[in-house]
């Protein structure tokens, strides 16, 4: 995460902590895309704690509702922009396909949907990309609707969505595509299996340029 953003977004806040701002609703509308901002640059592991503070922060900001820890927020927004402005990048080889996704999705969430979930490989994808959580929801209906799962697809910490296309009926493998783009998240159709070395190559290939990534 970006030191400057996570300064900005600490010193607004601390503005409504405080009641020293002189126009509490652009503080809030400040606030709204410096929380948008922070929780769309990738995340490094020293950030997990505050990306959960802030996935939590950004639930309550259309209604204008601060953390209940909100002084724990402060005091993580300090540490993570202080210890980033003082990260020394060590040298390092070329990157594998794995370890290019994992920086693009580190302490993030992604959403699989498809069949039953599997939860050993559900654990190896969240290892692998050092992710905070792989959602898989389990799915009651023999042919769930796409309503079905835009809950899901609409959760502020999900940063990628993974279509299993064998394993959906045709209608949600149409239609799931366009839920995604109207909540603004990046989705990857799987034909194959689920392997992570599979699924990295495809994220970069299909939506590695929107993440932050190189173009494939």
């Amino acid at each position: 995460m970006d030191a400057k953003t996570l300064n900005k977004l600490r010193f607004h806040l601390e503005r409504l902590v405080h009641g020293t701002a002189d126009d509490p609703e652009e503080e809030w509308r400040k606030l709204g895309g410096l929380v948008r901002d922070a929780l769309a640059s990738p995340a490094h592991h020293e950030s997990v704690e505050l990306r959960r503070l802030l996935e939590d922060f950004a639930r309550r900001i259309p209604e204008r509702r601060l953390v209940d820890n909100v002084y724990a927020l402060q005091s993580e927004l300090g540490r993570v922009a202080k210890s980033g402005a003082h990260r020394v990048e060590k040298p390092r080889g070329p990157l594998s396909p794995t370890q290019q996704v994992a920086e693009l999705l580190r302490g993030r969430v992604m959403l699989v949907i498809g069949g039953d979930p599997r939860h050993q490989h559900a654990e190896r994808l969240r290892v692998a990309f050092e992710l905070s959580e792989v959602l898989w929801p389990e799915t009651s209906e023999t042919n769930p609707s796409v309503s079905f799962f835009e809950p899901s697809v609409a959760r502020p910490e999900v940063a990628i969505v993974l279509l299993l296309i064998k394993l959906n009926r045709h209608g949600v493998t149409e239609e799931l595509p366009a839920v995604c783009e109207r909540h603004g998240k990046a989705v990857v159709r799987m034909v194959g299996g689920y392997h992570p070395d599979q699924v990295a190559e495809q994220i970069l290939k299909q939506v590695g340029k929107r993440l932050g990534g190189p173009a494939a």
